[in-house]
């Protein structure tokens, strides 16, 4: 599987079929600054982009028998926040700091098949969820910080249509939701998070 980047403002690319261990990718982050992270299998794999025109994977991170399937960073903490995919499905933490970063586990979930995670204005963690949602269908679930194995999250979406990864929309104080079923893209306001064209404290 081949990794390619964009300018986001062009649409131009910016870099082209950096390769990747497996055929389904599991989420997509960026640092702010010169790393992307890719999951993919029961890897994550750090993409090198300080020279835009020669990235490289510099470091790959096992998560044993997890399938990552959602990865946001964790900017002010430095580490990785990663969805599994799976029943109970777990969100693990991967701090970057040390020499041998390894995954633990920081949140027990409920719900099942977690597709995408990410940041919203104050740092907490909005999950996006197939099934065993409080009602039928998929649902978007809040995290407030700090995280922890009894973390009780909020539900600020629900019967969603599949829900994939998911991105929260700085400038728009929401959460953008593509559901699969239906071929649609839902945006979900954030009450606590105002629309703002200097979002960046977080995952951006």
């Amino acid at each position: 599987t081949g990794i390619n980047g964009y300018d986001v403002d062009t649409g131009q690319p910016v870099f082209e079929n950096v390769s990747v261990q497996g055929s389904v990718l599991g989420g997509l982050a960026w640092d702010g600054g010169s790393a992307v992270y890719v999951g993919s299998q029961n890897q994550i794999h750090r993409i090198d982009i300080t020279d835009i025109t020669k990235p490289f994977i510099s470091a790959t991170y096992w998560l044993g028998s997890f399938i990552p399937s959602g990865v946001a960073y964790d900017r002010i903490n430095n580490r990785l926040l990663i969805g599994t995919w799976r029943q109970n499905a777990l969100i693990l933490s991967v701090p970057l700091d040390g020499p041998n970063p390894e995954p633990v586990v920081l949140i027990d979930t409920s719900v099942g098949f977690i597709d995408g995670v990410a940041l919203d204005c104050n740092g907490a963690l909005i999950v996006s969820a197939h099934s065993d949602c409080p009602v039928s269908g998929g649902c978007l679930l809040r995290f407030n910080p700090p995280f922890g194995p009894g973390s009780v999250p909020e539900t600020i979406g629900q019967a969603l249509g599949n829900p994939g990864d998911i991105d929260f929309a700085g400038p728009r104080g929401e959460v953008a939701v593509p559901e699969i079923t239906g071929e649609r893209i839902t945006f979900v306001p954030i009450p606590e998070c105002e629309p703002s064209l200097l979002f960046g404290d977080f995952e951006r």
